[in-house]
């Protein structure tokens, strides 16, 4: 080289420049395409169901998949159906984006189908379907004027539409209509069309007001959504359609703050009633501002019961027009079926009892809990000719404040710890008086059978000890269709008999009929999936030996680690990625998920989700125990479950990372700042790093008080923190030691965020990039908290894991 020239020299190592550029792209790009191929198997075999049912006319059941579509970037609909005994799924139906619920009648003869209009999304239509589903009878017009769009939150938030018994009339919620209002500047004499013309109620420069042309929602989710929900009862024969109007309101129609949101109706035995959910939307004083609802459990709701019969009577009227001055066919007042709780949810009710009476049941919470999520107790009331006894409403299942080492059944060692569920199934009647109901227990999603008449609570445990369950419905023989999912495992459906479910003691599937397999749909064009992916790695859970010790907290609440390891003989001593979950009430289950699977199997990595004191599924006691504690005790908890499995020998203990969203960011920054030299790489989802920041920009302010200082939220009023509140604020939160932090970091940020506003995750950024520490910020511009966007969630997941080979590997 010396005796080259310079020129020379320099054409030679700019040509070798080039050409190890051009090889580490090609294997960067190779590597690109292998990591999407293997991210589209993984999501392509995922199994998400809603809104299953078994028709009786048809002996048929049914349900609605969700399919990402990456290509499209949304979520496609599919509808299932497996004749009885048939030894295959009927071929999957698509259900188009027109459509935004179906609602099979009772008996299966009638399908209600509510859809949108292809040029106005805000033109509703209902169709019903009868003949089993085959026949379309009538499309009935939901008029504009009367109502906004129709609800249809089937995952525990404000419910679904429902048929009536006699299967003539269907109560559904939707969007209260806001005030009309225009600019200060609109000329009348130039609105032609009769909708936008306005008024003697038409507000003038009112468009921009909170209350009358804005609105204040409720946050992360419902930012579209009108906050305020009214019942809506619809005639399938007459085709009329009657607001109720006997029900919780403060009367000021004329905007849109204050009054009560309704949802949650299901119809009372007889259809003479409606029993529903009313939360206080400010209508109570105990919501001056609204905060975030989704995940948020302790939001404060009454169960009511409003007579609909005069309604009914009027709607079934060829020639339905109600006159302002007629209040001699109005139903007599709602009544407030759970006086004495602040949270009461999900009701429904029993088939008849032999005496002809019937029972209402509905989760509640007797002891109310300032968590986002705790655990619900089960009431019982009985209903008599029509009418409810609420003197005589009694606890079924009471709220678990610590589980009962002689309770009887145990998953993974842990005794019964209470409900920790939002939602009762939808069907989930066994008899008059035994009932199946989902909960978190421990680390595993399980069913228990629960008896309204002695009280017990049995475990229905389908697939094996560790397999998270999920009941879909009830046969009309007393059977049950179960679906079970391990991290593992997409799924496994079970018939389970009604003899196995009749059972004194634990009940197993090991005579249940395992139905036909569900295949994997795939979630993009870019690669051809597998039919039937093997997954070959392993699952355990693990019980935290050593709890670490805290002064004034209960040292027997149990911690519980979720460990998923690769193949041995393919990735031998892996690297490990810790992984908190979010919330902090929430829990990692053994369910399956995309992500984890393409991390484990795909990637290598040894997974540890750490479900730490504060989790939910461990009794009320561990919830309890973290407030005022957060970033503490939680991370201790994490630090001292990674400490036990380093002790295994089965994991390279010097590579290990860590990766959380929300709480789980919260704790991946707390990590990684206060033990610098403990992770060599992190991940972090929409983190919480500053609270003192947060508190005011948040959709869920009382996080911020309750999780730092341990006392309840005051409801009935908003007021910024003081001082002191500041500090102790500040004190919790990462940002504090993020001067420590030398861990390589990637942050995801969904821009839309409400729950935990993108500047969190920005503060974070820069300052681990003014310090010189490896860092790379990914932003969604469309997604909120949970990065849910199809497109967005492929995109990040497939980021965090090469970010993690770059640094563990």
């Amino acid at each position: 080289m010396a005796f080259l020239p310079a020129i020379a020299v320099a054409l030679l190592v700019h040509t070798t420049i080039i050409s190890q550029s051009t090889r580490s792209s090609l294997s960067m790009s190779s590597t690109a395409a292998t990591d999407a191929s293997a991210y589209n198997d993984y999501v392509s075999a995922a199994v998400e169901i809603s809104q299953a049912h078994f028709s009786p006319l048809t002996q048929t059941l049914s349900f609605v998949r969700s399919v990402r579509d990456i290509d499209s970037n949304k979520r496609r609909k599919y509808l299932y159906s497996l004749p009885n005994n048939a030894e295959h799924f009927l071929p999957p139906t698509e259900l188009n984006d027109r459509i935004k619920i179906r609602v099979p009648s009772p008996s299966g003869d009638k399908v209600a189908v509510f859809v949108t209009h292809d040029s106005d999304p805000q033109l509703q239509h209902l169709e019903i379907w009868t003949c089993g589903g085959q026949f379309l009878e009538q499309r009935i017009l939901l008029p504009k004027k009367l109502h906004g769009n129709v609800i249809a939150d089937t995952a525990g938030g404000f419910g679904r539409s429902v048929w009536n018994p006699s299967e003539t009339a269907i109560v559904y919620a939707a969007e209260r209509v806001a005030p009309k209002t225009c600019s200060f500047f609109a000329d009348p004499e130039e609105e032609t069309n009769d909708e936008n013309k306005q008024s003697a109620d038409t507000v003038r420069g009112g468009e921009n007001t909170i209350g009358l042309g804005k609105t204040e929602s409720w946050g992360e989710k419902y930012s579209k959504q009108s906050a305020l929900l009214d019942l809506f009862v619809v005639h399938t024969v007459t085709r009329q359609i009657g607001r109720i109007e006997n029900v919780p309101t403060d009367g000021d129609r004329s905007t849109t703050l204050g009054d009560y949101t309704l949802g949650q109706a299901i119809w009372s035995p007889d259809g003479d009633s409606v029993v529903y959910v009313a939360w206080d939307a400010g209508g109570g004083q105990q919501m001056p501002r609204r905060l975030g609802l989704t995940y948020c459990m302790q939001r404060p709701s009454q169960l009511c019961r409003s007579r609909v019969g005069r309604l009914l009577q009027r709607l079934s009227g060829s020639n339905y027009q109600k006159s302002v001055d007629d209040q001699t066919c109005t139903d007599e007042p709602y009544q407030v079926l759970s006086p004495d709780v602040r949270v009461a949810r999900s009701p429904r009710f029993s088939p008849t009892h032999d005496d002809g009476l019937h029972t209402l049941i509905f989760l509640s919470a007797r002891r109310p809990f300032d968590s986002h999520l705790g655990c619900f107790g089960l009431d019982a009331m009985i209903w008599k000719n029509g009418e409810p006894i609420i003197e005589g409403c009694y606890s079924v299942v009471p709220q678990v404040w610590k589980p009962d080492s002689d309770a009887g059944d145990t998953v993974a060692g842990l005794p019964f710890p209470g409900l920790f569920t939002v939602e009762l199934p939808e069907t989930c009647f066994l008899s008059p008086f035994l009932l199946l109901a989902t909960t978190q227990w421990g680390s595993c999603q399980k069913l228990v059978r629960i008896s309204i008449a002695d009280k017990s609570i049995i475990l229905v445990n389908a697939g094996s000890e560790l397999d998270s369950n999920t009941l879909l419905a009830i046969a009309s023989d007393g059977s049950a269709f179960i679906a079970s999912t391990a991290s593992n495992s997409p799924h496994c459906l079970f018939r389970v008999p009604e003899s196995s479910l009749r059972s004194e003691s634990a009940i197993d599937a090991s005579h249940a009929v395992v139905l036909p397999q569900v295949l994997p749909c795939s979630a993009s064009r870019f690669s051809v999936v597998n039919k039937l992916p093997n997954l070959g790695f392993t699952l355990d859970v693990h019980k935290l030996e050593d709890v670490p010790v805290f002064p004034g907290t209960d040292q027997e609440l149990t911690v519980q680690s979720i460990l998923l390891m690769p193949n041995k003989n393919q990735f031998p001593n892996p690297p490990v990625i810790v992984v908190p979950h979010g919330g902090p009430h929430s829990a990692s289950s053994t369910a399956y998920l995309p992500s984890n699977a393409f991390l484990c199997e795909y990637g290598g990595y040894a997974l540890l989700l750490v479900n730490y004191r504060g989790s939910v599924g461990f009794g009320q006691a561990s919830v309890e125990a973290l407030p005022s504690r957060c970033g503490d005790m939680d991370l201790k908890d994490i630090i001292a479950a990674t400490d036990q499995l380093k002790e295994s020998g089965i994991v390279d203990t010097e590579r290990i990372g860590i990766c959380g969203g929300s709480h789980g960011g919260f704790l991946t920054a707390h990590a990684t700042s206060q033990y610098p030299d403990y992770f060599k790489a992190a991940a972090m989802r929409n983190p919480v790093v500053n609270i003192a920041s947060m508190v005011t920009s948040t959709d869920i302010p009382d996080w911020c008080y309750y999780e730092t200082l341990g006392t309840p939220y005051h409801w009935n009023e908003y007021r910024p923190p003081t001082k002191e509140e500041l500090v102790a604020m500040y004190d919790c939160s990462p940002v504090k030691h993020v001067g420590a932090v030398k861990t390589p970091t990637l942050i995801a940020l969904g821009l839309s965020d409400l729950r935990v506003p993108p500047s969190q995750g920005m503060e974070w950024y820069h300052s681990l990039r003014s310090k010189g520490v490896p860092t790379k910020l990914l932003t969604y511009d469309d997604d909120d908290h949970a990065i849910g966007g199809v497109v967005s969630e492929a995109d990040h997941w497939i980021n965090i894991k090469q970010w993690f080979d770059q640094y563990l590997k």
